[in-house]
């Protein structure tokens, strides 16, 4: 845990019941003297329904921003050659 200080921005605690706040200040204990009960998910996100769509609605975006990049570029290929070709 020492090793992984420069890591450490917030604090932590690990699984032995050691314990590094925030300020550096850190401490030496043993598992029965700390009770931590880290919480259980099952996984499933819990964001709000527009965040949802707000992100398949960017994923659309993009994917038609894509799309007409290709268009652009296509349209200006041909515009050279006919450019050209004059």
């Amino acid at each position: 845990m020492i090793q992984a200080l420069p890591c450490i921005y917030d604090g932590a605690i690990s699984l032995d019941g050691r314990m590094i706040k925030g300020n550096g200040v850190y401490s030496l204990g043993t598992r029965e003297e700390i009770d931590v009960k880290f919480p259980i998910t099952s996984g499933v996100s819990y964001l709000p329904v527009a965040c949802i769509e707000v992100e398949k609605e960017m994923k659309e975006l993009k994917w038609k921003r894509e799309r007409m990049m290709e268009d652009i570029q296509r349209e200006e290929a041909l515009l050279s050659h006919v450019k050209y070709n004059f």
